[in-house]
């Protein structure tokens, strides 16, 4: 329950949403890119050492990870605020994550992780963006932004690049990681689970485009939103970091294959 209120999964989930909200751009930074991960970490590493109670549980927590993820899914596909948005598909990715972890194979768990990963670095990335709309704009509210990609294009394109890595599109270290939970429910014959994270995927592209459309295509309207620079030299270095890292992992992973695996080479052989 402590881990699981870390993450968070159901029904812990309601801290999160409000800590991002009130949280300044740095704040929702570190909680997105580096605390969330103790929560899984803490699963993956401390309860391999009760492996028989993983197996025993291992239906009650895949289905609250399933409750929690189609929650978050649909929550977020209400959403005004983007920032609240955001976080409620940090909920959704790490809920997918758990399920990996907890389909009990080695590409379940290490799919588990990379999307726990690649979280960091997509969640980050998105919450930098909004922390700079909200820097120039003074407002997280969809309906006052339209046609963004006519005065601010780079910033656009950035926005475009983090939102399909949210989505997990390939060419992103994230569809790497959800490939691997997606053959590890085959793998196990989870056909109900598997259904379920689909209908979250789909709700997850849904809500995402909708992001995209609301903030940077319409017809501009200077009585709800004025025009002002694009991004500078510091945000672009920061960004540009970011989906370079996140191509790269996805065009050589080995790395972080490796760097997972062993969480669960020992585990499962047994099953």
């Amino acid at each position: 329950m402590g881990f699981a209120s870390k993450i968070p999964l159901l029904p812990f989930t309601l801290w999160l949403p409000e800590a991002h909200v009130e949280a300044p751009t740095c704040g929702s930074i570190l909680l997105a890119g580096l605390l969330l991960k103790v929560g899984g970490y803490g699963i993956v590493k401390f309860l391999s050492f009760m492996v028989l109670a993983q197996i025993y549980f291992q239906p009650f927590v895949v289905f609250v990870c399933v409750s929690g993820a189609l929650y978050g899914a649909i929550a977020a596909l209400i959403q005004i605020d983007i920032k609240r948005l955001i976080a409620y598909s940090s909920i959704v990715h790490i809920n997918i994550a758990i399920i990996g972890v907890y389909t009990l194979t080695k590409i379940g768990g290490v799919g588990g992780l990379i999307i726990i990963f690649s979280h960091g670095i997509t969640s980050a990335g998105l919450f930098y963006l909004i922390g700079i709309l909200y820097t120039r704009y003074k407002t997280r509210l969809l309906y006052y932004y339209t046609n963004l990609s006519t005065f601010i294009p780079l910033y656009s394109i950035f926005l475009v690049l983090f939102i399909l890595g949210n989505i997990s599109f390939p060419f992103t270290i994230n569809f790497l990681g959800e490939l691997f939970v997606i053959i590890a429910l085959v793998k196990k014959k989870m056909w109900y689970t598997l259904f379920f994270v689909a209908v979250v995927l789909i709700i997850n592209l849904f809500y995402s485009l909708i992001m995209i459309q609301r903030l940077l295509y319409g017809s501009y309207e200077p009585i709800l939103i004025e025009k002002h620079d694009d991004i500078n030299k510091t945000e672009f270095i920061v960004l540009s970091h970011l989906t370079i890292v996140n191509t790269l992992l996805f065009i050589f992973p080995r790395f972080l294959i490796n760097l997972f695996a062993p969480f669960f080479a020992y585990r499962y052989l047994h099953i």
